[in-house]
């Protein structure tokens, strides 16, 4: 089995989508709590493959893509998701179809909620500092392969050659393998975890989100 680590290109994308999707939720498929393909995809994946491709890299195994680090230098040039998700919700009616209307309600709940319960704030890197940025994900049957570390020490130093001082990221603390990984590779916690919003956990309550920074 050849398994290598090589820059993302355009062939690439339809592979990134969908692994996008199909782990979407905690490293779970993300349909059962948002269903649909093309909003989330474009959320997490579109600025990164259509505007910064040269900072994003797969994992290749004989051929097939199973799994990326989509990256950024500056956070500030990325769309916020929520405004995809409301560009998307508008233009597509999500807000009344089914697989996607409970994500939506629910957001606009939680935000009116969090609004009046004054829950703890959500945290913000200092840009100055930690204006990069990545998003990884793999799939399960690639989870085995020691690919997680070289995917981030090859951003790192793209990174770190381009002068980028310091990234940052966000992990649902739930994610107990993801946090794990994280501060194996260097990302330090910043602040206290935030409710999520619209997401929610298996049992119904609210997922938590940890603000991650790691200086290069």
């Amino acid at each position: 089995m050849a398994t290598r680590i090589r820059p993302y290109e355009q062939r690439d994308r339809d592979a990134v989508r969908t692994i996008c999707f199909e782990t979407g939720y905690l490293g779970d498929p993300v349909a059962p709590s948002f269903g649909d393909f093309a909003c989330w995809a474009d959320m997490l994946t579109a600025y990164y493959t259509e505007r910064e491709p040269e900072s994003s890299f797969v994992v290749d195994v004989d051929g097939k893509v199973v799994g990326y680090l989509l990256g950024t230098l500056d956070a500030r040039k990325v769309p916020a998701a929520e405004m995809i998700a409301i560009r998307h919700g508008l233009l597509r009616l999500l807000p009344l179809r089914p697989g996607t209307s409970g994500f939506y309600w629910r957001s606009l709940y939680d935000t009116v909620r969090d609004a009046i319960s004054a829950p703890a704030p959500q945290m913000h890197p200092d840009l100055a500092l930690y204006p990069g940025h990545a998003h990884f994900s793999v799939l399960p049957e690639a989870r085995s392969l020691p690919v997680a570390p070289g995917l981030f020490r090859t951003f790192f130093k793209y990174a770190r050659e381009r002068g980028c001082p310091g990234l940052h990221g966000e992990v649902f603390i739930e994610n107990e393998r993801a946090l794990a990984l994280n501060k194996a590779l260097g990302y330090e916690i910043a602040g206290s975890p935030w409710p999520a919003v619209g997401i929610r956990a298996r049992d119904g309550g609210r997922l938590h989100v940890q603000l991650l920074v790691r200086r290069l």
